[in-house]
């Protein structure tokens, strides 16, 4: 069974940033990221997707914290 997750819901918008709040936790990210119709309370769904083989050439080879 999938554990459902907590919904992501905009908190607030302040000039270019988008403030949204996740669990008990509030991240930004750019409104320019955002549909141009998304308000404050409106619940969003965000997708992270690697794009590979694309690296940049600073992290070639590093870890996390950067360390070679």
């Amino acid at each position: 069974m999938v554990k459902k997750q907590p919904p992501l819901v905009i908190e607030r918008l302040e000039g270019e940033l988008a403030f949204i709040k996740y669990h008990d936790c509030t991240f930004n990210l750019p409104r320019a990221l955002l549909p141009r119709a998304a308000r404050e309370g409106d619940v969003v769904k965000i997708a992270v997707v690697l794009q590979t083989p694309a690296r940049t050439t600073a992290s070639k080879g590093k870890d996390l914290k950067g360390n070679a």
